[in-house]
């Protein structure tokens, strides 16, 4: 299970480490939008097209960013609406507070929630991130990370590849992280200002 947030009437992104495996098969994955429930509720829609990042790794993580492509346009209204995402030249100052919200588990390997949940977290300086996983991955400059200390809260297993907002900005996508809220990891996200001008090629509206 993966999140994905709504970009125009017919792209979502999310997490190309969600998709790879169906790539070459769009119609065997659907999106379901406009419902706070996992498993009721919303609309769902068939798939046209999974553009996975071109420079994917699974290894790294990097470039970990993916668009799908509905078969129709989906119906916008007070539940359904897409996000503004971030620009080549948006600036996310360290400490800015931000919201992550899926699905995902509310405890590191525990069950998925049942409901829509959300979190508010705040953007970790890229230095003090790079160093926490000197050890277990490179922090690129394709990615941000952010967290929250009192109390602990965090994206988890469940929540990859949707999003994290910032003053009404779609600034990050859920990517990985070494637990969930565990204060020595920040969450990691692929970096949206990033990859602006590769959303803008393949964006269908």
């Amino acid at each position: 299970m993966c999140g994905a947030v709504i970009i125009s009437t017919k792209t979502l992104l999310t997490a190309a480490h969600c998709t790879i495996s169906y790539a070459a098969d769009p119609p065997s994955l659907r999106a379901v939008v406009g419902t706070a429930f996992r498993l009721s509720g919303g609309k769902s829609y068939g798939l046209s097209k999974v553009v996975v990042h071109e420079n994917y790794s699974s290894l790294s993580l990097e470039n970990d960013i993916s668009l799908l492509v509905t078969s129709k346009r989906m119906s916008f209204g007070q539940s359904v609406r897409a996000v503004n995402f971030a620009s080549a030249t948006h600036v996310l100052p360290v400490g800015t507070e931000a919201v992550v919200s899926g699905y995902g588990s509310v405890s590191y390997e525990g069950s998925a929630s049942p409901v829509l949940l959300a979190a508010r977290v705040r953007i970790v300086e890229q230095d003090t991130c790079a160093r926490a996983y000197l050890r277990i991955a490179d922090i690129t400059t394709g990615m941000l990370c952010a967290n929250a200390t009192n109390p602990p809260r965090d994206a988890c297993q469940g929540d990859s590849g949707g999003p994290l907002v910032a003053n009404n900005t779609l600034v990050g996508i859920v990517s990985w992280g070494e637990g969930c809220a565990d204060l020595t990891y920040p969450g990691v996200y692929t970096r949206v200002s990033v990859y602006n001008s590769w959303i803008l090629t393949y964006i269908e509206s």
